[in-house]
């Protein structure tokens, strides 16, 4: 077990055979790399501070020569592209905001993401770090305990451990798709029945967060996956029996746990019908066994609402809030003035106009393009990962405004990084 422990840490934190550092700058960008990959389940801060201490060590071992051989190679990839369509796209809506000032402070936010995008990328490249997904999927693991605890003990009726349950469902959810593909494509008994552990432990916790976002991509992600993998349709047995094991234990954890997971059909039928015809009638009649599926449809009519209004570069980045009472002056689940309209989408379209919405999707179409590549060339499992993961992200996010926030973002550019570092490392 020392032993074990031993070669473990040594490979994460790039220490030689006798426990000392090649390049302690090197060690300490994979100690903060380490630390932001086992709390990005966690904690916002902690997976904040480890980037931190990462790129302060990037920057201290930083050298031109491989700099600009490295930055010619990237700034042609589509990856850069999209980004920089992303960050324009940005800074135009917030020149033409109904408060530009307002707009402008929310800028860094989005150059912050794309900083830990590439930073992460940066790290993962040329070397496939196994170790740091380990890490990484044993803090997920212990936050799906922690969750799966408070819901067993009676603390809460919803698993959430440290975060909001929908933000820990899909935070989760890309730790459960790694668990799933490495049990999978595993070639030792005990690894792939210890992954699929994993997974089923992972899946439990997202049903008992009863967030049905993560649970419907959990479902699109095994469908991607054995679409695109002949292997992984061969074995999808094995797949089969963690999710019927993550349904049961959801079906002994709680009666409402089962409501929402019945609801679901009648929930998809709404969304979808509404989203297509988005105006007063459709409203007005939305019916569902569920308020919050009703009260996401009124927001997306306001959000709709606001976009026609603002077509092209809409309202301006974090504006929405400042314009919403002038759309719909009547609460919506007790709340007033709301700044998300639960749709990445309709969101982006009414901060960004239809100019931030392409560049979003141009994004999407790019993560999905680079990992779709990286499994063709490489067939390795977690380049299916990625490859089937982005799929149900994009689809999670008609829901919710996953890639808002920092720890679903930050999880999807760990398995994505991975991903483009497994063609070259092959």
């Amino acid at each position: 077990m020392k032993k074990f422990f031993g070669n473990y840490f040594r490979g994460l934190l790039e220490l030689d055979e006798t426990g000392k550092h090649a390049d302690w700058r090197l060690t300490g960008e994979a100690a903060g790399m380490a630390v932001c990959a086992t709390t990005v389940c966690i904690s916002i801060s902690l997976a904040e501070i480890g980037l931190g201490i990462a790129a302060a060590f990037r920057c201290m071992r930083f050298n031109r020569e491989s700099f600009s051989s490295g930055w010619k190679e990237f700034r042609s990839g589509a990856l850069f592209h999209a980004w920089l369509f992303y960050l324009a796209a940005g800074f135009i809506a917030a020149l033409f905001a109904f408060d530009p000032a307002t707009g402008l402070k929310y800028l860094p936010s989005d150059l912050l993401k794309a900083g830990a995008f590439f930073l992460i990328m940066d790290h993962f490249a040329k070397k496939e770090r196994s170790h740091l997904l380990e890490a990484y999927l044993a803090g997920a693991l212990a936050a799906a305990v922690a969750g799966l605890t408070q819901v067993t003990a009676g603390w809460s009726l919803r698993a959430h451990g440290t975060l909001h349950p929908v933000t820990y469902a899909e935070t989760l959810f890309f730790p459960f798709a790694l668990a799933l593909c490495a049990g999978v494509f595993s070639k030792e008994k005990q690894t792939r029945q210890l992954f699929l552990l994993a997974g089923t432990v992972l899946l439990a916790a997202i049903i008992a967060s009863q967030t049905r976002g993560a649970m419907v991509a959990a479902v699109i992600f095994f469908l991607c996956a054995a679409a695109l993998s002949v292997e992984f349709r061969r074995k999808t047995v094995f797949a089969a029996l963690i999710v019927a094991a993550g349904i049961m234990c959801a079906a002994f954890l709680s009666g409402d746990t089962a409501r929402r997971l019945c609801s679901i059909p009648v929930s998809v039928r709404d969304a979808a019908v509404s989203f297509v015809h988005l105006d007063d009638a459709v409203l007005r009649e939305a019916q569902s066994s569920d308020g919050s599926t009703s009260s996401r449809i009124a927001l997306w009519h306001v959000g709709k609402k606001i976009w026609m209004d603002n077509f092209w570069v809409g309202v301006g980045p974090s504006n929405l809030k400042l314009v919403y009472n002038d759309y719909n002056p009547y609460s919506i689940e007790g709340q007033r003035n709301w700044g998300n309209v639960h749709n990445l989408y309709l969101q982006q379209a009414a901060e960004r106009g239809v100019i931030g919405l392409c560049a979003v999707l141009c994004l999407f179409a790019a993560f999905w393009r680079n990992a779709y590549a990286r499994w063709k060339t490489s067939g390795a499992f977690i380049a299916l990962c990625a490859s089937a993961a982005m799929p149900a992200f994009i689809l999670m996010n008609f829901t919710e405004t996953s890639f808002q926030h920092a720890l679903p973002a930050f999880s999807i550019f760990i398995i994505l990084a991975a991903a483009h570092s497994s063609a070259q490392t092959r």
